[in-house]
């Protein structure tokens, strides 16, 4: 059986751009010959889109293949708590770090 084919769009600024599952996958060709391919891989949220992973790597073909294997192992990700309702000002780490710098604002 053939490996199935994800179909790329290109911009008209040489951004290449695919679909997969939740998830907007966007590779940019290097600026500059011998220059590194970027990737992002963006998670939809309603309407809007939220970076999830990116990275760099030599060519574009790897980059295409770097964020189509990101977004496959997000996907299997479980989330207890939607990504919408989690409040990072809440987190154990984030309330000690801002109790130490009100301590040290205070002093």
């Amino acid at each position: 059986m053939a490996p199935h084919l994800r179909l790329w769009h290109t911009d008209p600024d040489g951004v290449l751009t695919t679909e997969e599952d939740a998830f907007r996958l966007t590779v940019r060709p290097p600026k500059r010959e011998g220059g590194a391919a970027w990737f992002l891989v963006l998670r939809q949220l309603g309407t809007e889109f939220s970076i999830a992973a990116g990275g760099t790597e030599e060519n574009i073909r790897a980059a295409m293949t770097a964020a189509s294997f990101m977004a496959k192992l997000l996907a299997k990700e479980p989330r207890s708590v939607p990504l919408t309702e989690r409040t990072p000002e809440a987190t154990p780490k984030r309330v000690a770090r801002l109790q130490q710098i009100a301590g040290a604002e205070g002093a």
